[in-house]
């Protein structure tokens, strides 16, 4: 008895797939604090690693030039969080 042949998924539908399966992980170790603690530690080892190998630069160590980027980056991400925040507090009330 020869197995049933599935059919090919494209690149588009395999990404999607991946990333579905991604997000009920991340729900999944979310939704249990235990898991959650365990995740959380497992990813400040792997940036402490990564920080120690030097793949990852604190902001006193970048040029000035870097140092601007990587601050109105940060100040974008902040003005987007805040207007979200605003938008459910709204949606909320």
């Amino acid at each position: 008895m020869s197995p049933k042949n599935k059919p090919k998924l494209s690149k588009e539908e395999i990404a999607s797939k991946k990333s579905a399966a991604a997000k009920a992980r991340l729900e999944k170790i979310k939704s249990d604090p235990v898991l959650l603690a365990e995740y959380k530690e497992k990813e400040r080892v792997k940036y402490l690693r990564k920080k120690g190998k030097g793949q990852r630069k604190s902001i006193q160590d970048m040029t000035p030039r870097e140092q601007r980027k990587i601050r109105k980056q940060w100040k974008k991400y902040s003005t987007d969080y805040r207007k979200k925040k605003t938008i459910t507090k709204d949606c909320e009330n």
